[in-house]
C-alpha cells in the first residue's frame, strides 16, 4: 500500500498490527512505546487528538496481549514527529490512562555505544556431506 498522503489516509488498524508484529520480533524487555510521523510540524500539531487516540489503542492492545497486564507499567506512549520542512524532531508523551492530561514534551537521550552492551550469540554449523551421482550408460 502506498504511504498516506494526509491524516485522513492514516489507518490506525495497520499501525496497531504493525506494532504487534514489531513487538514480536523484539528481544525480551524491549517493547514498542510509540509511533512517529514524517510531516510538517503544524500538521502534526493539528492532529494531536488523532495521535493520542492511536497511542491509547496501542496501550490497550499491549495490555490485552501482556500476560501480566500493564496496570503497574508506565502508561505514557510517545509520538516522535520528524518535521519534513525543517528536519527537526519533536517528541511528545501522552498519558494513555488519563485522557484529560494532554501531552507534554519528551526528551531524546542518546546513549553512546549501546550496541556494545547487547548480548551477541554466534552459531556455526559444519556439514560433512557426500553425494553420489548415478551415471547413465549411453
Amino acid at each position: 500500500a502506498p504511504p498516506p498522503t494526509s491524516w485522513a489516509d492514516v489507518d490506525d488498524t495497520l499501525i496497531l498490527d504493525h506494532a504487534a508484529i514489531v513487538s514480536g520480533m523484539l528481544p525480551g524487555g524491549v517493547s514498542v512505546i510509540g509511533i512517529y510521523a514524517f510531516c510538517p510540524a503544524d500538521a502534526a500539531k493539528a492532529k494531536e487528538s488523532v495521535v493520542h487516540s492511536i497511542l491509547r489503542k496501542l496501550y490497550r492492545k499491549q495490555a490485552a496481549a501482556s500476560p501480566l497486564g500493564l496496570e503497574d507499567h508506565e502508561d505514557e506512549r510517545l509520538f516522535l514527529q520528524l518535521c519534513s520542512k525543517t528536519k527537526r524532531n519533536t517528541i511528545k508523551a501522552f498519558s494513555c490512562k488519563d485522557t484529560s492530561k494532554g501531552s507534554h514534551p519528551g526528551e531524546i537521550k542518546v546513549t553512546p555505544n549501546v550496541a556494545a552492551s547487547l548480548v551477541k550469540i554466534t552459531s556455526t554449523y559444519g556439514f560433512d556431506l557426500s553425494l553420489e551421482e548415478e551415471k547413465e550408460d549411453g
